[in-house]
């Protein structure tokens, strides 16, 4: 039995709370350089202001490419909410293993990094892997202003919103070119990639067709004597770490419906529940670990006593060599194909 598993993306909203005046004592916890600066000049916010604070996590993964804040990408969610007048504060915590440069058109804004009323001003700050940074900046300007990662890819994956300054009267004409920019982000685009194992006991693989929420996929694995399963399923990605499914499992003997959920548990260990249209049940237990730069182990184990082990050494990008153990096909060696 195979299984393809990989983590998901995470769902959420933006959480704006009003404070008063003071901004609080959080520091931002990230690169030491940050701590350094210091501002020649004093920048302190106006007193007396209303205070926004917007908590932002910086979410998403490598392995299908998407990136968010909360959990939405710009499509799903688009502004920002802030008022003209207000000291206006973001707190941006990022949960991914990515450096994020997030930069904020229109603005410059203070890094609070222990330098009291001296911290430095700027307009693009990194945020390090599993660190919060904390911003502050005057809401002294009007209409949208955009605030995104840097990365350019991240942006066009999904890692952006529109800051609004509510109460801002858009060019209509503005306002529709936006709605079909934001209509045309490829955030919700499908993309398409697989890999194939051709191996001296047998063949499997898989080929996954996804964008922000939804994932096509269909899997097989077949020996060189004709015997053969097939996995074809429709995914729903709940989060970043949860996923619903529902599709067939069909072999020489007789095809099932199946549904299931997949949840990766911390050190990305990958479980998966599913019950069959006879009302049994499965549970299936799996990861990858990286040995050494070129190697890396992947196992799986299930209740129905299936399991399987196999070592990829990777050659380039495209080809790794491949050997293999597995409770049906038994071992074998050969060449993994990634497209």
């Amino acid at each position: 039995m195979f299984s393809t598993m990989m983590a998901e993306m995470g769902g959420g909203h933006e959480t704006m709370t009003m404070k008063g005046a003071g901004m609080g004592d959080l520091v931002t916890r990230g690169w030491p350089l940050y701590a350094s600066l210091r501002s020649p000049r004093p920048t302190a916010l106006p007193a007396g202001r209303p205070v926004r604070e917007v908590r932002l996590e910086l979410t998403g993964n490598m392995d299908r490419y998407v990136w968010s804040f909360n959990g939405r990408t710009l499509s799903e969610a688009d502004k920002i909410l802030i008022r003209r007048g207000e000291n206006v504060r973001f707190v941006l915590v990022n949960k991914t293993m990515m450096h994020h440069p997030m930069h904020l058109h229109g603005h410059f804004f203070r890094v609070v990094n222990g330098q009291g009323d001296h911290a430095p001003l700027k307009h693009t700050v990194d945020v390090a892997p599993m660190k919060t940074t904390v911003i502050e900046f005057q809401a002294d300007e009007e209409k949208d202003w955009f605030f995104h990662c840097h990365i350019l890819y991240h942006l066009a994956a999904g890692m952006a919103r529109v800051v609004h300054y509510e109460g801002s009267v858009i060019d209509p004409e503005l306002e529709r070119a936006k709605r079909r920019s934001r209509d045309e982000m490829e955030d919700h685009d499908f993309f398409a990639w697989g890999e194939v194992s051709l191996l001296t006991n047998m063949e499997y693989g898989h080929v996954l067709a996804s964008n922000t929420r939804n994932g096509i996929e269909f899997g097989w694995e077949t020996d060189w004597e004709g015997e053969y399963e097939v996995e074809p399923y429709y995914r729903r990605y709940m989060t970043r770490l949860l996923s619903l499914f529902a599709g067939a499992d069909v072999d020489g003997e007789e095809g099932l419906a199946v549904a299931g959920i997949r949840y990766v548990l911390p050190f990305y260990l990958r479980t998966e529940l599913r019950v069959d249209q006879h009302r049994d049940l499965r549970l299936e237990v799996g990861s990858d670990i990286q040995l050494f730069p070129r190697l890396f182990l992947e196992w799986y184990a299930n209740t129905d006593g299936e399991w399987r082990c196999s070592l990829e050494y990777v050659v380039t990008k495209e080809i790794s060599l491949e050997a293999l153990h597995d409770s049906d096909y038994h071992g074998g060696i050969g060449l993994r194909v990634k497209f």
